[in-house]
C-alpha cells in the first residue's frame, strides 16, 4: 500500500510540475526552462480502507517541495505544496490534487 501511495504522489507531482513549466516556456525569452525540485515524503498521509474489496482505499496526502533550480517570468521559484486525494482500487489509482507554488516576489501559482 505504501508503494502505491508513493507512486500516486510522484504522478501528481510530476503532472503539477509539468503544468507549471508550460507557462514558463511561453514567457521565457530563451523559450526553454530547466526546473529542479526536491520534495519530502508525503506527510501527512492518510489511507482509509473502504472495506468493500481488498486493496480499496481513499487516500489524502500532502508534500512539501523546495526548488533547487528554476524561475518563472524572471522570478525565482521558491517552494511548493502539493495536496492530493486519490482512490486506490487494486492496481488502479485515480485522483486529483492542487500544487501551490511560491515565487520570490510573493506571487503564488495554483496548478
Amino acid at each position: 500500500m505504501r508503494r502505491v501511495l508513493m507512486i500516486v504522489a510522484a504522478c501528481v507531482l510530476s503532472g503539477a510540475i509539468a503544468q507549471a513549466q508550460t507557462p514558463t516556456a511561453k514567457v521565457a525569452k530563451s523559450g526553454t526552462t530547466a526546473n529542479s525540485w526536491k520534495c519530502s515524503p508525503a506527510s501527512p498521509s492518510h489511507a482509509v480502507p473502504v472495506g468493500d474489496a481488498p486493496n480499496h482505499a481513499y487516500v489524502v496526502q500532502q508534500m512539501k517541495c523546495t526548488v533547487t533550480k528554476g524561475e518563472i517570468a524572471g522570478q525565482k521559484e521558491v517552494e511548493g505544496t502539493g495536496t492530493e486525494f486519490a482512490e486506490v482500487n487494486g492496481d488502479n489509482v485515480t485522483g486529483h490534487g492542487i500544487f501551490i507554488e511560491s515565487v520570490a516576489n510573493g506571487d503564488k501559482l495554483h496548478v
